[in-house]
C-alpha cells in the first residue's frame, strides 16, 4: 500500500502472512479485497477487509474469509460488488453473491459454466452478465530441438 505523495511516499504491506497472496481485486466500494492465497494448502480465493486509518492514511487488513472450496484464482468483482466471481482449477466460473452492509456474509457459491482451459487473466461486464476469456484454439506447436544443426548446412552446400 503506498501513502502520501512526492518523495515522502511510502510503501507498506496489506497482508503480512508467511504464506503467498497474490490476484489482488479492490471491490468498487473499497471496504474489502479479495485475493488468493495458499494459507490453506492449494491456491483459494479469500476476502479480507480494507481499513484506512483517516488521520494517518495507515492500512490495515482485517481476518480473511475463505470464499472458495477446492482451489479457486482470479477474482473478479461485479461493479456493485454484491457479486464475486473467481475460477477453479477445472475452469468452472464460479459466482458467490455477498451482502457487505455491515460485514461480508458470502452466500454459497454457485458454478455458472465451464471454461476449460481458460487463462486466468479474464474480464466481466459490471453488471456480470457477460464474461471474456482467452482459450487457446488448438495445441500448442511441437516443441522442436535440433542438436549439431551446423551439421545440416554443410550438407546443403
Amino acid at each position: 500500500m503506498r501513502t502520501g505523495e512526492g518523495a515522502s511516499a511510502t510503501v507498506t504491506p496489506f497482508l503480512r502472512h508467511a504464506n503467498d497472496q497474490w490476484q489482488a481485486q479492490l471491490s468498487p466500494d473499497r471496504r474489502w479485497v479479495a485475493h488468493v492465497s495458499n494459507e490453506a494448502g492449494p491456491n483459494e480465493v479469500f476476502v479480507t477487509d480494507f481499513r484506512v486509518d483517516p488521520a494517518t492514511s495507515s492500512v490495515a487488513a482485517g481476518e480473511s474469509i475463505r470464499i472458495s472450496e477446492g482451489g479457486g484464482v482470479a477474482p473478479r468483482w461485479r461493479r456493485d460488488g454484491r457479486e464475486l466471481f473467481y475460477l477453479t482449477p477445472d475452469g468452472s466460473v464460479m459466482a458467490i453473491e455477498v451482502d457487505t452492509n455491515r460485514e461480508f456474509r458470502p452466500n454459497t457459491a454457485k458454478r455458472l459454466f465451464r471454461v476449460p482451459g481458460a487463462i486466468p487473466e479474464w474480464g466481466v461486464t459490471q453488471d456480470g452478465s457477460h464474461f471474456l476469456f482467452a482459450v487457446p484454439l488448438s495445441q500448442p506447436p511441437p516443441f522442436n530441438f535440433v542438436q549439431d544443426w551446423q551439421a545440416t548446412l554443410r550438407k546443403q552446400e
